[in-house]
């Protein structure tokens, strides 16, 4: 069974043949660079791709199951990975009191926050990484 799941809702889009099925998943294990003859111990790799321009890069899980191998793909946009707290669309007021903070060779930040705040907290410590960079 082929599922996606967007923006948490798992949506079931095709039910192929246990043959193709087993084509598929072969097929998603050598684009991954994986061992294909390895069914019983689950498996991870990547596969990066340029859809209409944009680089995405697709995280490739295997596990045995019961009813043969079950494939998970993740696909990241390398684009959007790459947030500034000017694209997350904060205000300079709201940026201008982490600013001094993240610039700081002495420091600690803490947060907390719902979905996608991993990402926004990613891009402080991208700031502070590109302007301190590790001797």
């Amino acid at each position: 069974m082929i599922r996606f799941r967007v923006d948490g809702t798992l949506h079931e889009m095709l039910r192929p043949g246990r043959k193709l099925a087993s084509l598929l998943v072969s097929r998603i294990k050598v684009m991954a660079r994986l061992d294909i003859a390895e069914k019983r111990v689950p498996q991870d790799g990547r596969i990066a791709l340029l859809l209409g321009g944009r680089a995405i890069d697709v995280r490739v899980s295997t596990m045995p199951s019961a009813w043969g191998e079950r494939v998970v793909l993740r696909l990241l946009d390398k684009n959007l990975a790459r947030l500034t707290l000017e694209r997350l669309g904060l205000s300079q007021q709201l940026t201008a009191p982490v600013a001094p903070a993240v610039t700081q060779t002495a420091r600690h930040l803490s947060g907390d926050g719902a979905d996608g705040f991993r990402q926004k907290h990613h891009a402080v410590r991208r700031i502070a990484g590109a302007e301190q960079p590790f001797a």
